[in-house]
């Protein structure tokens, strides 16, 4: 399971931990990058920063965050392509609105969690997608 690095995207601390904890119990120890919005993260994957993200790569994306939200992080990485090229996308949220799932769909998403996912739930989804799932 550690063949893959990820990258959390997440502007709340607890949140985040609470994902490292998870990923610790499941023995990943693969690359394990964060970002605290979405402008940080289009930065990382761009190269802009001294953090190399390898691939392929595990995206989880917090939605409601400041400066850039989840939802312009997928608008900007469907404009260019590129910048999550060999990346799969989870949203990992709070809300459990259906709009703000409507507003993901069309985004080839790999997944669309609530938080807080437990390890067997983000095992069950890495599983699908690393042995064979597809983006959505």
């Amino acid at each position: 399971m550690n063949d893959f690095s990820i990258l959390q995207i997440d502007d709340n601390e607890l949140d985040r931990e609470r994902l490292r904890k998870s990923l610790k119990k499941l023995a990943f120890d693969g690359p394990l990058h964060e970002a605290i919005d979405g402008q940080e993260a289009l930065q990382i994957l761009s190269g802009d920063t001294y953090i190399k993200v390898e691939t392929p790569l595990l995206i989880f994306l917090d939605l409601n965050m400041p400066r850039l939200s989840g939802y312009e992080f997928l608008n900007a990485v469907r404009a260019n392509p590129i910048r999550a090229k060999n990346a799969h996308i989870v949203v990992l949220t709070t809300s459990e609105d259906p709009r703000d799932r409507k507003r993901t769909e069309g985004h080839r998403l790999s997944g669309y969690l609530i938080k807080p996912a437990t390890p067997e739930k983000i095992k069950n989804l890495m599983d699908g997608i690393f042995q064979g799932g597809e983006n959505k």
